[in-house]
């Protein structure tokens, strides 16, 4: 049938490879009949760690629920079915709620009638039997298990009638009263280890909203979407691309004009999004590594018949579109665990038939699971209890993309505390996704009781593979209050001091450094103000002591001197640091001790370290290391004398530097290079400062004369008709004497200025004595000097002749 063919169509955008693109092979399938609206999830049932498919939907006389197990063992799919009559699900949720190492299925419904919230567990034939007793007595939109306030309990959060309610124990909390809430996600947004809610206001200026939890169920909205043109929101799905600390969104829904609407969210100090996508409308979405190279991929699926794998999120370098024409769901798992994610398809018959398919990953890049973290430690602090750890590692994917799993245990009975998404019997998955503990790197348990506690630390990579310590817990111990030891400390900023005792194993955790670690003694270095925690393993070494230091360092004045000096050869060093400090000690390999003053001055020869050493007034001991270099330094200027004449450029041209500083800057096309083009309109001294990195310069000065041009007409008409009716000259600057006479051939002063500006402006409008002078040759005669001393010439002289006509 075409309905099981799962067809690819390779989308090659610019010159992307599609060799690393998925190769997804069809292994097996099932017929599924007799299902109303079936709806699908892997989860390991039966703790061995193999994931199985549950089907499950309304008979087809609409008189229960239908239970369809496909029990995955080691790939071989072995279907069972049950029939829980008057069960119907508006919603199933996997969890684990009585915290045994077992799977249960939490749903919201009705049975028999009655409105409830429940849950279902499974016995060893893979049989459903609903709990006796309800969790809440009357259904709701969507609801979460969560340890929310970190106190090892489970919390229930749920959505019905648009009010959010959490309930803790027999207590129950309303949330973001006077808000109408569509939709509810859960998620660790700050990576602090407590869990976020992301809820959605529809109809409201502000869609999607982040509410951050501050601890003991309060709520602070510091973060929003400001998304003007997403109107409905479909769904998110979260993982990893970027390098934050924070896990990553992609948002999938529809703008107010009903096109499709798809953004990559970014958290940080503030909320980034971009749109992506544009074009696909998108039902289901998922972040994981598909083909096994470690970066994070999307898939999407747009509800009718298509399908997306886009490889390595933001860059989308592969896309493969494959045909999805009657598929229903999608579900990913990587059920023969060979560390690639497989699926499974439903894909519909007709109402009441479905054909179920599985596709295997026949990629051929091997996948391991994530390293474990190192310097796992759970240590005390107060009434509490953090759990902390370092990076864990991966060959294919970047250490920001690993997420983390909890195991916390009661030593006595192995009693399984706080929210894990890894099994306590098979030590595996409860179902495949992202770490519960998602991107964080300590948990912290409140008001925890005393006693011995184990711990396990699981990674898992983007793959959705898990590596959970293979069986190897760590204990870890709570102790009574009177057994707390609190010290302060005053540490020198970068001195050491070892913490705790010859024979006691404490872990140890830091404020500011994290994890560190089991030890007896622990190696501490000062870097800055710090409470340190050092906890005993075992209750009955309480008596040694909960170690509780706070840690203050001082520094005093720090010297200030530079880590790199450079120092033009031939000149001396000179450095000085303030007198507080005492016995100032300067120093070299060489040398040794060169000065006990508080400045230091020498000639450096070649390139060497100089070290400084002095107590401050606190007691610290500073010390600090300057690398010097003496640098051979030639600058100059190739010529110190330019003449041009007015309206020429010339090029003026320094060398020897790094860095060009020429004054004047104006006239100069670039004052910040060593061959400037100027211009100047007059004589112009320039001054250019050369240096190079360090601290040498050096000053030259280049003079510019600029020979000043003046003209005068030869022939001129004064008959009134606008063109050419006055006598001018043309000056290329101002001079401060200046006399220009006009003869006729008889000798007679005809015009006569000694003002250049009227010369200019005004001229001989060829009149004598108010009359006008008669068509002719005349005489002119011009005298005067420019500011630089250069005299007056017009037309390259100072005598000429001209020509009247009227």
């Amino acid at each position: 049938m075409t309905s099981t063919r799962l067809i690819f169509v390779l989308l090659i955008l610019g010159l992307a490879s599609v060799a690393s693109a998925q190769q997804y092979q069809k292994v097996d399938s099932i017929d599924v009949e007799g299902i109303r609206n079936p709806e699908m999830m892997w989860i390991d049932l039966n703790a061995d760690r193999f994931y199985d498919l549950v089907v499950y939907g309304q008979d087809s006389a609409k008189t229960g629920t239908i239970f369809k197990v496909i029990n995955n063992g080691r790939a071989e799919f072995v279907a069972s079915e049950q029939l829980i009559t008057g069960l119907f699900i508006s919603q199933l949720k996997r969890t684990d709620i009585d915290r045994n190492g077992i799977a249960e299925l939490a749903f919201t419904g009705t049975f028999e009638l009655t409105p409830l919230t429940s849950f279902l567990t499974v016995d060893s034939l893979l049989n459903f039997n609903i709990s006796a007793e309800p969790i809440l007595n009357y259904t709701v939109s969507d609801f979460f298990f969560e340890d929310l306030d970190n106190d090892t309990q489970l919390d229930l959060l749920t959505l019905k009638d648009s009010i959010v309610t959490v309930f803790s124990g027999n207590d129950s909390l309303p949330l973001f009263q006077n808000k109408k809430v569509g939709q509810l996600y859960v998620s660790d947004l700050q990576s602090d280890g407590l869990k976020d809610i992301i809820y959605t206001t529809p109809n409201a200026d502000t869609l999607v909203h982040f509410a951050t939890n501050l601890g003991n169920f309060e709520w602070a909205s510091t973060l929003q979407l400001k998304t003007n043109d997403l109107k409905q929101l479909s769904g998110i799905t979260q993982g990893k691309w970027t390098e934050s600390p924070f896990p990553d969104l992609f948002l999938f829904g529809e703008d107010g004009d009903g096109s499709a609407w798809n953004g990559l969210v970014t958290i940080g100090d503030t909320v980034t999004t971009e749109k992506v996508l544009d074009s696909i409308f998108v039902s289901d979405a998922l972040v994981a590594d598909f083909n096994s190279n470690g970066s994070s991929d999307l898939w999407l699926f747009n509800g009718n018949d298509k399908g997306y794998f886009m490889d390595s999120i933001p860059t989308f370098s592969d896309v493969v579109l494959y045909d999805t024409a009657d598929v229903v769901h999608t579900a990913f798992a990587d059920w023969n665990l060979n560390g690639h994610l497989d699926f499974a398809q439903l894909l519909r018959e007709d109402s009441l038939h479905f054909d179920l398919v599985f596709f295997g990953n026949d990629i051929e890049t091997q996948n391991e699971a994530p390293g474990g973290p190192s310097n796992r430690s759970g240590v005390q602090a107060r009434d509490n209890l953090i759990i902390a750890w370092k990076n864990g590692t991966d060959d294919l994917a970047r250490d920001s993309t690993i997420t983390y799993e909890l195991i916390f245990l009661k030593a006595e009975d192995s009693t399984q505390v706080g929210n894990t998404n890894i099994s306590a019997a098979s030590r595996n998955l409860f179902f495949p996704t992202n770490g519960f503990q998602e991107y964080t790197r300590h948990k912290m348990f409140y008001a925890i009781e005393p006693g011995d506690y184990l711990f396990a630390v699981g990674t898992v990579d983007n793959a959705f593979n898990s590596d959970t310590g293979n069986g190897n817990y760590s204990l870890c111990t709570v102790c009574e209050t009177k057994d707390l030891v609190v010290v302060n400390e005053t540490l020198c900023r970068g001195s050491e001091k070892y913490f705790g005792e010859i024979g006691v194993e404490r872990y140890w955790y830091s404020t500011t450094k994290g994890a560190l670690g089991q030890h007896e003694m622990l190696n501490y270095v000062a870097e800055g103000n710090d409470t340190l925690y050092g906890s005993v393993i075992g209750f009955e070494n309480c008596h040694f002591g909960q170690l509780e230091i706070n840690i203050r360092v001082i520094s005093g004045d720090s010297p200030n001197l530079p880590n790199e000096l450079f120092v033009c050869s031939g000149e001396d060093l000179n450095l000085t640091v303030s007198d507080s400090f005492i016995n100032p000690e300067w120093s070299t390999w060489d040398n040794g001790v060169i000065s006990n003053e508080h400045s230091v001055t020498y000639l450096p020869t070649e390139e060497h370290t100089l070290f400084f050493e002095a107590e401050t007034t606190q007691g610290c001991t500073v010390t600090s290391q300057v690398r010097v270099v003496p640098v051979m330094f030639e600058a100059g200027v190739a010529d110190t004398l330019y003449n041009i004449q007015y309206g020429q450029t010339v090029q003026l041209e320094a060398y020897g530097g790094v860095f060009y500083e020429w004054t004047p800057a104006i006239s100069l096309d670039d004052p910040t290079i060593a061959t400037p083009v100027a211009q100047p309109t007059e004589n112009t001294t320039y001054v250019v400062t050369i240096s190079n990195r360090g601290t040498c310069s050096e000053q030259f000065s280049v003079m510019v004369e600029v020979e000043q041009v003046g003209n005068v007409a030869n022939l001129f008409s004064p008959n009134g008709d606008g063109n050419n009716d006055n006598l001018l000259v043309f000056l290329t600057q101002k001079p401060v004497s200046f006399q220009f006479q006009i003869f006729n051939r008889s000798g007679v002063l005809v015009y006569e200025t000694t003002n250049s500006t009227e010369a200019m402006q005004t001229g001989w409008d060829g009149t004598n004595n108010n009359q006008p002078a008669p068509n002719g040759t005349y005489y002119w005669y011009v005298k005067g000097e420019y500011p630089n001393g250069q005299s007056v010439d017009l037309n390259g002289s100072k005598k000429g002749t001209l020509s009247l006509i009227r």
